[in-house]
């Protein structure tokens, strides 16, 4: 047991060290603990994700909800609203591009009939939160391009989420795809996680006014958060939405007229301290350790085919996503155009919706599942290399002549 706490410990302190060096030379920490992950998993196996039973998926889903959080207490409102249009643009044009590539990919070279290879373009279609956020908050770009990311990687989720369960209901049941009901899902689920994330943060604000005495409180503001996102999946709506609205209501409720002129008028509320925002940053930074590690002890080649097929997929996804931001990020400045062009890595969500199609007894399941994995940790190991990469001048230059 004394090793466990012991590698516990040098892994922290390893972590801290990793961040700095980020700083400096722009090395992602992620993609150095996706490879240790690798190393003592797959390479070594001096451990498996067998050996975390449940708590695996427990913690890592834990990490998205908290980063999302956190993310959405850094979020400057106005900044947000000047984000909307943008995002609304990449995270459609992403999903649909990328879901489109995959599916043309998969009735090409695999063995999978259109229902599957469709359903293996919608659970790739979004990015990941979890690897987003990190990797941006340390980059020196404009806080719209910060916050047109984050947006992007939240809602493409919800997009991904919907879209496979519309699918699987037509594989199901034989139903038509009806686009009525399919948008008015999404719309709902966007705009009742939205309306649930503030009404809880509301709440929550006239609430820790009152029990700001008690002690041990600075993880209160965390439990309330758990049972926000518990509460909102079981509703059928967006968590992670509802975790983001949640932490921006927090730090923003003077921007929320009605909220702050009717509801919280009566009180007297203290903005989170600088205490607290530190210790949810601190969390993430923990949390950020397991997700990105886990992911790499979970990497698993079983067939040498869909290897490559999962390498020159990822390759694909990311050089369209260039003619993409190019076309939509017309008066975005260069390093700010370039650094989106990068940010299309896969992640919690592909790697959970990928078991969906075995439930349902989907054709090509155990296929798909395979695909996912390898995908999610392809692209966010070459989504860290071209972050590394864009401090040489040949590289910038390469970008220049797309972008």
């Amino acid at each position: 047991m004394y090793q466990i706490i012991l590698a516990v410990g040098l892994l922290i302190f390893a972590a801290h060290a990793l961040s700095f060096v980020f700083k400096k030379t722009l090395i992602p920490d992620v993609l150095i603990l996706i490879i240790f992950g690798i190393v003592i998993g797959p390479v070594l196996h001096l451990v498996s994700s067998s050996d975390f039973g449940k708590i695996g998926q427990v913690i890592t889903t834990i990490a998205l909800v908290v980063i999302l959080f956190e993310s959405g207490c850094s979020l400057n409102f106005r900044v947000l609203m000047n984000s909307f249009k943008t995002s609304g643009f990449l995270t459609l044009a992403s999903f649909i591009v990328t879901t489109i590539i995959v599916c043309l990919f998969s009735l090409s070279f695999l063995d999978l009939n259109f229902i599957s290879s469709l359903m293996l373009g919608v659970i790739l279609g979004g990015t990941s939160s979890a690897v987003v956020v990190p990797i941006t908050n340390v980059l020196d770009i404009e806080p719209t391009t910060k916050t047109t990311l984050l947006l992007e990687s939240a809602a493409t989720d919800v997009l991904c989420i919907l879209t496979l369960f519309s699918l699987v209901e037509f594989y199901e049941h034989g139903q038509a795809f009806n686009i009525i009901k399919f948008i008015s899902s999404i719309g709902s689920s966007f705009v009742m996680a939205i309306v649930f994330g503030l009404f809880a943060g509301t709440m929550w604000l006239i609430i820790i006014d009152k029990i700001k005495n008690f002690p041990n409180t600075l993880t209160t503001t965390i439990a309330w958060l758990f049972i926000v996102y518990g509460l909102t999946e079981m509703f059928g709506y967006s968590g992670p939405i509802a975790a983001l609205a949640f932490g921006l209501i927090l730090t923003n409720y003077k921007s929320f007229s009605f909220i702050n002129n009717f509801i919280l008028a009566k009180h007297e509320i203290k903005p989170l301290t600088k205490t607290e925002l530190d210790f949810y940053r601190e969390l993430v930074f923990l949390l950020k350790i397991f997700f990105f590690i886990f992911l790499g002890i979970q990497f698993e080649i079983k067939e040498y085919n869909l290897l490559a097929f999962a390498i020159v997929l990822v390759f694909f996804i990311f050089i369209l996503r260039i003619p993409m931001t190019k076309l939509l990020f017309k008066e975005t400045n260069f390093t700010d155009k370039s650094y989106i062009s990068m940010m299309a890595p896969k992640g919690l969500a592909a790697a959970v919706l990928a078991s969906i199609p075995l439930t349902y007894n989907v054709p090509g399941s155990e296929q798909i599942i395979d695909i996912v994995s390898m995908v999610v940790v392809f692209s966010i190991i070459l989504c860290a290399v071209l972050v590394m990469l864009f401090r040489f001048n040949f590289v910038k230059r390469l970008y220049q002549k797309v972008l």
